[in-house]
C-alpha cells in the first residue's frame, strides 16, 4: 500500500483490526478498496497516528491525528476506549516502532 518509506522512521500507534472486524465490513465496499490502491493506502494510513502511544495516554485525548491527516475521536469510559468509533480490546502490544492497539472494527472514512 505505499506505507515502507512511512513505516521506516519514527514512532508509531497502529490501530490493527482483528479478522472478524474486517469480516464486518461490506464486501463491495472491500472490492472498491481492493481496486483502489490510492484509498486503501487513505484508509491504511487512517489506522496509523504517528507518535508512540499506550492506550491509557490515548485515553486522555478527544481526537487522534492520523497519519492520512484526518482526525478521529476518542472517547473513555473510563471501562473502555473507543478510536473512530472502534475498541481497544487488545492494548499495548509492543512493537520495534512504537505500540499495537487491536481494535474490533474497521475505521472507514464516511462515505
Amino acid at each position: 500500500a505505499g506505507l515502507t518509506d512511512t513505516l521506516a522512521g519514527g514512532q508509531f500507534t497502529l490501530l490493527a483490526p482483528t479478522d472478524e472486524a474486517f469480516a464486518k465490513v461490506d464486501p463491495a465496499a472491500a472490492a472498491a478498496l481492493t481496486a483502489d490502491p490510492a484509498a486503501l493506502a487513505t484508509v491504511l494510513q487512517g489506522h496509523l497516528i504517528g507518535i508512540a502511544q499506550e492506550s491509557s495516554n490515548i485515553g486522555i485525548f478527544s481526537n487522534l491525528i492520523t497519519v492520512a491527516g484526518t482526525s478521529i475521536p476518542v472517547t473513555n469510559d473510563g471501562t473502555t476506549i473507543t478510536v473512530g468509533g472502534a475498541a481497544i480490546t487488545e492494548a499495548d502490544v509492543p512493537a520495534d516502532n512504537g505500540f499495537i492497539q487491536v481494535i474490533d472494527t474497521v475505521i472507514l472514512p464516511a462515505a
